[in-house]
């Protein structure tokens, strides 16, 4: 949370230092029910840094809703997911009770709209710092992992939705067109697949 752009209040501080830091605005990630932050803070904004099908994000929604507070929802999930009840109603609670959205890709932007979104939505594409996360010489690192060649790699949740199974797929089509060049594929992450195994 960046305090000096958008203000975050952090449970461990007191409400009040909180207050004098933020300038009310109050940015949750998941976190318990704060009905007495929100009394002690009088949040005028509120950032639902959560899934919008969450009880984290139905929570959220609620409090700002009962003290007055604007709500800024966020959509990271790009695939229209049919949501059992009652997580697709508060789906559509969440994100019809927002002033404000975030998108973190087009097609998010566009899921947002056909699940009801009416308030404004921003595009607000995922970024990094490229003074934090710059090329180095991996040379080592590579030799450590058994790495050489050309490496395609996939970092993330190991799930069928993030579609690994296609990048396994379509590697083995890789290596059967025999390229004229070593490559390899190297996965990081964890999820249902492994427990599948």
């Amino acid at each position: 949370c960046d305090e000096d752009a958008v203000g975050c209040y952090r449970p461990s501080g007191s409400a009040a230092a909180a207050r004098r830091r933020t300038d009310k605005i109050l940015v949750f990630r998941s976190a318990p029910f704060f009905f007495k932050t929100f009394l002690d803070f009088r949040p005028e904004v509120v950032l639902i840094d959560e899934d919008p099908q969450s009880f984290a994000a139905f929570q959220f929604a609620t409090l700002a809703k009962i003290f007055g507070a604007k709500i800024v929802a966020k959509m990271v999930e790009n695939i229209d997911r049919r949501w059992p009840l009652p997580l697709a109603l508060i789906e559509r609670y969440v994100i019809q009770s927002a002033h404000t959205a975030i998108a973190y890709s087009e097609d998010s932007k566009k899921l947002l709209l056909q699940k009801g979104c009416r308030a404004p939505i921003f595009y607000v594409p995922h970024c990094l710092d490229e003074d934090l996360y710059r090329r180095i010489d991996s040379s080592k690192k590579r030799r450590l992992l058994g790495l050489d060649g050309f490496v395609i790699g996939y970092i993330g949740r190991l799930d069928v939705r993030k579609g690994v199974l296609d990048l396994v797929r379509a590697f083995a089509k890789l290596r059967e067109i025999e390229i004229p060049f070593k490559c390899q594929l190297f996965i990081v992450g964890n999820g249902d697949y492994l427990k599948e195994r």
